[in-house]
C-alpha cells in the first residue's frame, strides 16, 4: 500500500505500518487463488 499520490507522481511512497505487508500478502494469495480456482475466494479486513 502507498500513501496518496500528489502532482505527477506516479505512486506515493510506501506506507510502512504493523500488519501492512501481512495485509498485501493475504490479498495476493486470495487472487492468486481465484484465478485457479472455479469458485471465489473473499477476505475479510477489520
Amino acid at each position: 500500500l502507498h500513501y496518496q499520490i500528489t502532482g505527477t507522481e506516479a505512486c506515493g511512497r510506501i506506507w510502512e505500518q504493523y500488519g501492512i505487508q501481512r495485509m498485501e500478502i493475504a490479498l495476493s494469495t486470495v487472487a492468486e487463488l481465484n484465478a485457479l480456482l472455479p469458485f471465489k475466494l473473499g477476505i475479510s479486513i477489520r
